[in-house]
C-alpha cells in the first residue's frame, strides 16, 4: 500500500475527523496524520510482544557502515603547565576528545578534558620544548551522521580480519586505556563505538547497524516494510488517532487489535532456525 492509501484507510476507520484529514494539504490535518504514520511504521518495525518478549527483526534494516580509523598528528606546545598541551588542530569531526591517548616525544598520557585545542592531561609531560611532535589516538570510532540507527549489531576489524566482541561493562576497558594495539572488544555510547585499546595504525572497520525505517512524506511512496505488514501500520495509526482525539477507550481497543494482528502475523511468518545467525534474529521477514 502507498502512503496515501494508508492515510485514507486509517482516517476512514477513525470516522474521518476534520483535524486529521489527509487531504487537508494547506492545513495541519495531513501534517498531524503523517506524524502518526511515521510513528506507526517504527512501531511495526520494532514491535516487541509484551507477553513473550519476542521482537521482530527485519533484515532490510541492517546496514553496513565502513569507517577508517586514523590517528591525528601535529606539533604542539605546553600551555603554561606540564599538564596542559595545546594542539595545532583537533581530529576531524571531533570537538570533545576527552579519553584520547596522546603521545609526545615518546611519552604517553591521556587527555582528561579539552577546550578547543587546549587539552588538560591526566599525567604531566616532562618535555618542555615548544613545537614537539604529537599524535592523538581517540579511543573510539564515530558512526557517520545521516543514519538514524537503533543498535550496533557487529564490529569487524577488516584490516586484521577480526570480529570485535561486545563488552559487558564499560569498566572492562579501564585497565587498557593507554594501550596502543589492535582492539579486541567494544562498547557503544550514542554514536560512538569505544574500543578497549587504541589502534596503532590506520584500520578499516565494518559496522553492522540496525537502522530505523526511512521517513515517508509523499502519497505515492511505499513504507519500507513488507506489504503484509502494512495493515499493522494502519491499525497502529488508528490507535494513535484515538489518542490524538482523546478517546482512551477506543485507543485501548485499537491497541489490542494491533497487538493481536502482530502476533498472528508473527506466527505465520516465523522461520526461526532456518539458519544459524550471529545476531540471533529469531524472526526473518525478507
Amino acid at each position: 500500500m502507498t502512503v496515501g492509501q494508508i492515510l485514507n484507510q486509517a482516517w476512514k476507520m477513525l470516522g474521518e475527523p476534520t483535524d486529521l484529514n489527509p487531504d487537508d494539504i494547506t492545513g495541519t490535518g495531513r501534517i498531524f496524520l503523517l506524524e502518526g504514520l511515521n510513528a506507526a511504521i517504527k512501531a511495526v518495525a520494532f514491535f516487541k510482544d509484551g507477553q513473550t518478549r519476542e521482537h521482530y527483526r527485519f533484515n532490510q534494516f541492517r546496514k553496513e557502515v565502513y569507517i577508517k580509523y586514523q590517528a591525528t598528528s601535529g606539533t604542539g606546545q605546553l600551555g603554561g603547565s606540564t599538564t596542559v598541551l595545546v594542539l595545532s588542530s583537533l581530529p576531524a569531526g571531533e570537538t570533545d576528545i576527552a579519553g584520547s591517548v596522546v603521545t609526545v616525544a615518546g611519552e604517553t598520557t591521556v587527555i582528561a578534558s579539552n577546550v578547543g585545542v587546549t587539552c588538560t592531561l591526566i599525567e604531566p609531560l616532562s618535555a618542555t620544548t615548544s613545537g614537539a611532535s604529537y599524535s592523538v589516538y581517540p579511543r573510539w570510532i564515530r558512526i557517520p551522521g545521516g543514519t538514524e540507527f537503533i543498535e550496533v549489531l557487529k564490529v569487524e576489524d577488516m584490516t586484521n580480519t577480526v570480529e570485535l566482541t561486545r563488552s559487558g561493562q564499560e569498566i572492562d576497558h579501564l585497565s587498557e586505556i593507554e594501550t596502543v594495539s589492535n582492539p579486541s572488544s567494544y562498547y557503544r555510547i550514542g554514536n560512538k563505538v569505544y574500543l578497549n585499546t587504541v589502534p596503532s595504525d590506520s584500520i578499516y572497520f565494518r559496522l553492522w547497524l540496525f537502522r530505523a525505517p526511512a521517513t515517508v512524506l509523499i502519497n505515492s511512496t511505499t513504507p519500507e516494510l513488507p506489504a503484509s505488514m502494512h495493515f499493522g501500520i494502519i491499525l497502529w495509526l488508528v490507535y494513535w488517532g484515538y489518542q490524538w482525539m482523546n478517546e482512551p477507550t477506543d485507543a485501548y481497543a485499537a491497541q489490542n487489535r494491533f497487538t493481536n494482528y502482530m502476533r498472528t502475523t508473527r506466527n505465520e511468518m516465523d522461520v526461526r532456525n532456518e539458519m544459524t545467525d550471529h545476531y540471533d534474529l529469531s524472526i526473518r521477514v525478507l
